[in-house]
């Protein structure tokens, strides 16, 4: 439906100018106008003529952008899909008012589409208004710009029919309401099922879905509209700038961004308006929403809540127009995938006795490394000692053990799995490390668990996950920093301090220092620590920014006089990919 170029081109004019109008007030989740219900007029979609009035009431719209001149011009698909039309057999609809009169054909539901059929009819509206549909987390609403032969019916499936006659803006959608206020990655998963045929004329349309986002004070705005079809021979209108080309389960799309700004009391309000282009749009199609979003880099701040998303339509300019949409399904996992089910056992290893291999490659000097790859996954072995008196030796299935003697002020061994691009933990999705060690040792520090690397923007942030020491271990708060919080990940409770030292000619440091450490309450030698959850609960529990990973992975530690030896008998770094 969307095949030609043209249409990539030229679309978001009318809907840019008027996009505070569809959100209600500048994207807000209500709509200030009365609801009215009227007599069911549409019937299932079994029906073939489906015939409607409009009662003849003022209807108020706060919309006076419709005005604004535009060049358009017309799709050359848009002939060319008509023409499939008449072909085929179609259901007509038909209206009628005090005032006009007009008949419509529907195109048919395409032969590989499943059969869709609405179901019970909650309501239908010729007003204005939103509703909720009950026993269902789910909202709809409808806007009418002008008076005239137009309403919508919504079904308790979350379907609805609208039919726009000559009105300067129909539009009407299925919302699931982030009423938690939840980000992108708290959310989990969302993804959206529909199916719909369209018919007769508009100067300019959409068919698909939609999503508004925005932060606490409302001065950062994001609009996004996914396309999936439109109304025969609309107009089609210059809009935004070409931002990027993505791909989401297997699918391809264009996305599009344009920029208003204004000033008000609060400060410079930013609207940022997005259309999600399908290069092969279909009448019944799933949109991984959740995945797509993920490119849309405003709604991918922390500080951004994804207020709604919607199956929607919009018809304006003066319109004899309808769309039935069969199927409107919303689906939100509602799951934070960085957190483990109670029902999950994560460390069926440690029931399992696990030994070295027979030899390995012995690493003795500050700086020393090695690169391995187990189960196509690339390490890299890097140890450091302040002198004599140090000896580790690693092996190539991961495992490694660790010999510090007495007058070492640092050993050092870590198993690093390395990411070759950059990115945060909510891009590369579940993050867990992997253990089981032994150690013995006496006098000054002998920390083990996780170690790790991010980066902000060249400035290196170290941290650590510590899950064993000596009983000599004492929170020194040159190295720890301050303590700014308590989280619970894993099953235990975690102590998290913060280090951010900027090197200055007074403490004549040799580089910056930031650090992020977090201490478990109960000491354990065998388990999982997932890393992702942990950068999770440290930015959104105690506010402390977190950066692309560059490195992660099990360690070892005896500093500060410290002597004794480690066995690390499994060693692990797992990454489940986000869908």
């Amino acid at each position: 439906m969307l095949k030609q170029s043209l249409f990539y081109k030229f679309m978001l004019g009318v809907f840019a100018l008027s996009f505070a109008f569809v959100m209600g007030c500048g994207g807000s989740d209500s709509t200030s106008a009365s609801s009215e219900s009227g007599e069911d007029s549409s019937s299932d979609s079994d029906s073939t003529e489906v015939s409607s009035s409009s009662e003849d009431e003022e209807i108020s719209s706060s919309s006076e952008d419709d005005e604004k001149s535009s060049s358009s011009i017309k799709s050359s698909s848009s002939s060319s899909k008509k023409e499939s039309k008449s072909s085929s057999s179609s259901k007509k609809v038909s209206s009628s008012s005090s005032q006009k009169e007009w008949s419509i054909e529907l195109e048919e539901v395409p032969s590989e589409c499943p059969v869709k059929k609405h179901s019970k009819k909650v309501k239908t509206l010729t007003k204005s208004s939103e509703n909720t549909i009950s026993g269902s987390s789910l909202q709809f609403d409808n806007e009418f710009a002008t008076k005239d032969v137009s309403e919508v019916t919504y079904y308790e499936d979350g379907s609805f029919f609208l039919k726009c006659g000559d009105e300067k803006r129909c539009l009407a959608r299925t919302r699931f309401v982030n009423s938690e206020n939840k980000n992108l990655d708290d959310l989990g998963k969302i993804s959206v099922n529909m199916t719909f045929v369209t018919g007769g004329e508009a100067d300019s349309s959409y068919v698909g879905a939609s999503a508004y986002a925005s932060n606490d004070n409302e001065l950062l705005r994001v609009n996004v509209y996914f396309v999936e079809g439109y109304i025969s021979d609309s107009d089609l209108f210059a809009y935004g700038e070409e931002f990027t080309d993505v791909s989401a389960n297997y699918e391809n799309y264009t996305i599009f961004k344009s920029l208003s700004q204004k000033q008000v009391s609060k400060g410079t309000e930013k609207t940022y308006t997005y259309f999600v282009i399908h290069e092969a749009s279909e009448n019944c199609v799933s949109i991984e929403v959740s995945s797509l979003l993920k490119h849309i880099p405003e709604i991918a701040d922390d500080d951004v809540q994804l207020r709604w998303v919607a199956v929607s339509t919009e018809v304006r300019g003066h319109a004899n127009a309808a769309v039935d949409m069969l199927e409107a399904k919303i689906n939100v996992e509602n799951k934070n995938p960085y957190v483990l089910d109670e029902s999950e056992t994560a460390d069926e290893f440690c029931k399992e006795t696990k030994t070295h291999p027979t030899s390995g490659v012995v690493l003795e000097t500050d700086g020393a490394s090695q690169n391995i790859t187990v189960d196509d996954i690339d390490y890299k072995f890097e140890v450091f000692t302040a002198n004599e008196g140090f000896s580790s030796e690693v092996f190539f299935d991961g495992s490694f053990k660790m010999d510090c003697q007495e007058g070492n002020d640092n050993c050092e061994v870590n198993l690093f799995r390395v990411f070759k691009e950059k990115q945060k933990y909510t891009s590369l999705g579940r993050i867990d490390v992997e253990y089981s060690f032994s150690k013995e040792g006496s006098g000054g520090e002998s920390i083990m668990g996780v170690h790790g690397y991010m980066d902000d923007d060249g400035r290196e942030v170290e941290f650590f996950v510590l899950e064993d020491w000596l009983e000599s271990f004492h929170i020194n708060s040159d190295f720890f920093g301050e303590k700014k919080g308590e989280i619970t990940v894993d099953g235990s409770s975690y102590d998290v301090y913060y280090l951010a030292v900027e090197a200055n000619a007074e403490n004549q440091l040799v580089k910056d220092q930031y650090r992020i450490t977090s201490v478990r309450s109960d000491k354990r030698r065998c388990g999982t620590v997932n890393v992702s959850a942990q950068m999770d609960k440290w930015t959104k529990d105690l506010g402390i920014d977190v950066f692309p990973l560059v490195k992660v992975g099990p360690s070892g530690f005896f500093v500060a006089g410290a002597s004794g030896t480690a066995d690390f008998t499994y060693a692990k770094v797992n990454v489940q990919e986000r869908e």
